[in-house]
């Protein structure tokens, strides 16, 4: 074991001044005073005896509700606590409905059928909410997002446009105006692709539109990044601070462990090389309130505290994050053809706009597949549903309407039930200003849920009579 450890550091020597530093916190760490006030703790992988011990930072009660979750940790693949302000929240992956610390045990905050459609996700709060982002379900990634009311202790979905679909993302960072991705690749396992990303995305907050980003790699590296992306990364750790987006990626292709790393105010990307890869599971990562973090796993010693500040001084920059690229804000010329043609159809298309909006809103309600107002798929599930309306119906039944009985695969029914039912229900609101299908536990085993259809009909001659 000391050959192994005396290899190691002859490894990680070879890196001059910037491996020569982070050995030194590696191999002589301390505990900082900086964990006293933790906001997030995470477990990757299965538990670590003796943990506890290392982390003293932690109160009684704090430990006791670490060694609580322990039982979690057992079921799944990890498990994050957060903290703010006094209170603690738990998210198991995979499990979306979160647990709360309460008279001294981790209660259930919601309950919802979604198990197995949120593994690994990007979990963040505010003040009234707790949000998860990502990142797959049971057959592909996803950027689907939920947010969980603390006090009416409520799920809903939170809707956004231009969502990348099948998206698997490497690092998941927050920042004032929005959240944003590094990286990544478009997989769905039954299709057989993969499409892998150089850059990323970014979801405005305020418009809850996704956009895709571009990164601006100097050029001495961007001929080693061209054309791999995230292929190259093997392993990786994402962490979220209060300033810094940090990733630390395993790459067999260059045979590296480097930090890449998001500066959240400037936008800047910089590289810190190193020669060890600290996120190996089983590990904790404990995260400060500012850029402080730490991690421990079974080969160091003891809790290994680092910070990003310092990290980024010793680092290179290599790129720089442009949020909202656009060829047209590049070229004035373009932007005042598509001025002058907008208005142009504009003016001409308002005299027409009046005339047809009357007839095109009694058509969309008279003729439900009207392609201009319904989906194809809604459109023909509208039609099973008009003759059923107002009809209350077990799970198989609404299987054999939706259309996919004979689907054996319980989970995958399961994904599609929720998915099919959610777009109908969109659409729904949308038009009507309710939803067509209605979900509710039977009273007589809690288990099960029922499901009431809405009276369509009603809804598509109130309709009707408001358009006149």
């Amino acid at each position: 074991m000391r050959k192994a450890w005396v290899d190691l550091l002859e490894m990680m020597l070879l890196k001059a001044g910037i491996v020569a530093i982070l050995l030194l916190g590696l191999f002589f760490s301390h505990p900082s005073n900086a964990n006293s006030s933790w906001t997030e703790l995470s477990f990757h992988g299965s538990w670590i005896e003796g943990s506890l011990d290392q982390m003293s930072f932690l109160s009684k009660e704090e430990k006791e509700l670490v060694q609580k979750a322990n039982q979690f940790l057992q079921q799944s693949s990890s498990m994050t606590i957060l903290h703010k302000d006094g209170n603690y929240l738990l998210y198991v992956s995979c499990d979306p409905n979160l647990w709360i610390w309460e008279n001294g045990t981790w209660e259930k905050m919601v309950r919802s059928d979604l198990y197995g459609q949120f593994c690994h996700s990007f979990p963040f709060q505010d003040e009234d909410h707790v949000y998860l982002l990502g990142k797959y379900g049971f057959w592909e990634g996803h950027f689907d997002l939920i947010s969980i009311s603390k006090k009416e202790r409520k799920m809903s979905w939170v809707q956004t446009a231009n969502q990348p679909l099948d998206y698997h993302t490497i690092g998941t960072f927050k920042l004032e105006s929005g959240v944003v991705t590094l990286f990544g690749f478009n997989r769905n396992p039954r299709k057989s692709e993969v499409e892998f990303h150089e850059n990323g995305y970014f979801l405005d907050w305020d418009s809850k539109e996704w956009k895709e980003i571009a990164i601006h790699w100097d050029s001495n590296f961007e001929k080693k990044w061209e054309g791999n992306g995230s292929r190259v990364f093997m392993n990786f750790a994402p962490i979220d601070l209060q300033d810094y987006g940090v990733i630390q990626a395993e790459s067999q292709v260059f045979g590296t462990y480097d930090w890449y790393i998001l500066d959240k105010k400037s936008l800047d990307v910089y590289l810190v090389p190193t020669k060890a890869y600290l996120f190996s599971p089983p590990f904790i990562l404990v995260k400060g309130e500012g850029n402080d973090f730490s991690v421990y796993n079974p080969k160091l010693d003891r809790l290994l505290n680092l910070n990003a500040d310092f990290l980024v001084k010793e680092g290179k920059r290599i790129g720089r994050l442009e949020l909202s690229p656009s060829l047209l804000f590049d070229n004035w010329v373009l932007i005042a053809i598509f001025l002058v043609v907008g208005l142009a159809l504009a003016y001409f298309g308002w005299i027409g706009y009046r005339v047809r909006k009357r007839k095109k809103v009694i058509l969309s309600v008279s003729n439900s597949d009207n392609s201009e107002t319904w989906s194809p798929e809604v459109s023909s599930l509208i039609q099973k549903l008009l003759p059923i309306s107002t009809s209350m119906l077990a799970q198989e039944q609404m299987d054999d309407v939706l259309g996919f009985s004979n689907i054996k695969n319980e989970d995958l029914k399961k994904v599609k039930r929720s998915r099919i039912i959610r777009q109908l229900n969109e659409e729904c609101e949308r038009f009507f200003g309710l939803p067509c299908i209605f979900r509710i536990r039977n009273e007589e085993d809690r288990r099960m849920i029922i499901y009431q259809v809405g009276d369509i009909e009603e809804m598509m001659k109130n309709k009707a009579k408001v358009s006149e």
